[in-house]
């Protein structure tokens, strides 16, 4: 399973096994640690003495509360001898408490047949992440073959959510690996289009759900597409099914500018401060925006009416990493990807 459990705007990974699972919690900055124990969803028995075997899993906010719950489908598998794994090998699903914690919650989705793939997806287009589990032939307790179970999810709470579908155009179809940023208020929440990488033999919806909780206005969404370009879209109102297709980066410019409209920026890696130059071919106000490589606003300064001509603004970095510069001007947006060092 992948996903930013923590809300910490990086990506989590969590990985099945026979016996106990591992959530690897990123630290951003290159490393990741071991926090099962901690969030407590390790899974490692399905009795006293007996491993569990762990196979499709995700995360997916199943009560649309802002945070990412964990399902996982468990199911036997002949092993060898010394691996005591147990046939009877109920599914979990553990519910998210927002600090770092899930509790395991008990429900008609912990099935007693033998699990092996697992997909969600809002299947009613209410709002809300339903989910399919697949079965292998043989099972624990019972001689009737059940090979597919379908959950529909039918919340009691009227917390809010927003479906994002990505439509690739000049990237792959379905965007797969576009990052999502969804800005509202003083919260920010990250997902990805992936499609279910992850999962066990399945795949999941290629749309990306947020559950909102009670949040009421989004201020924007900005998709980072495959390739570094980044796409902002404002207005958006909740509880819909939102399409967003690519824009490519030549459409974002009025027919009308001359071609000479440029940005360059130097020196590019730098240290501590960089010129960025840019040239405008009439008078126009300016607004220069300077994003860090999650998406997150770091530097904002606009101007009025600056005439025609070339134009010098320096910006102090505040720290190392990437950064993506974009300015707008009455007529144009133009783009660049500085390195600081």
């Amino acid at each position: 399973a992948i996903g930013d459990y923590d809300q910490d705007l990086d990506l989590d990974y969590y990985i099945t096994n026979i016996g106990e699972n591992v959530l690897l919690r990123n630290e951003s900055n290159g490393t990741f640690s071991n926090a099962t124990n901690i969030a407590g969803v390790a899974d490692t028995y399905a009795s006293e003495d007996l491993f569990t075997t762990g196979w499709g899993t995700g995360f997916m906010d199943v009560d649309n509360d802002q945070d990412l719950d964990l399902y996982v489908v468990n199911g036997y598998v002949p092993a060898a001898p010394f691996i005591a794994n147990a046939k009877a090998n109920p599914n979990r699903l553990f519910i998210n408490d927002g600090n770092g914690h899930f509790s395991l919650l008990d429900s008609i989705a912990d099935s007693p047949l033998w699990g092996r793939g697992l997909a969600y997806a809002d299947i009613d287009l209410d709002g809300d992440l339903d989910f399919l589990v697949t079965n292998v032939n043989r099972q624990a307790t019972s001689d009737t073959i059940q090979r597919i179970q379908l959950y529909r999810n039918d919340l009691e709470n009227d917390f809010n959510w927003l479906m994002v579908r990505l439509k690739g155009v000049e990237c792959n179809k379905d965007a797969f690996g576009s990052r999502i940023y969804l800005y509202a208020g003083e919260k920010t929440f990250l997902q990805e289009a992936h499609g279910g990488f992850g999962t066990h033999a399945s795949q999941h919806s290629s749309k990306v759900h947020f559950g909102l909780g009670t949040i009421e206005n989004i201020d924007s969404l900005v998709v980072i597409w495959p390739g570094g370009k980044r796409q902002v879209e404002t207005n958006i109102a909740v509880n819909q099914h939102l399409t967003i297709e690519e824009k490519p980066i030549l459409t974002n410019l009025n027919r009308e500018i001359h071609q000479t409209a440029t940005l360059t920026s130097f020196p590019n890696p730098f240290t501590e401060e960089i010129s960025l130059q840019f040239h405008l071919p009439k008078s126009s106000d300016v607004e220069i925006i300077v994003f860090d490589r999650l998406g997150r606003e770091v530097y904002r300064k606009r101007e009025q009416k600056l005439p025609p001509g070339k134009h010098i603004r320096r910006w102090q970095t505040p720290g190392p990493g990437a950064f993506f510069v974009r300015i707008q001007t009455d007529h144009s947006y133009l783009y660049d990807t500085i390195i600081s060092i």
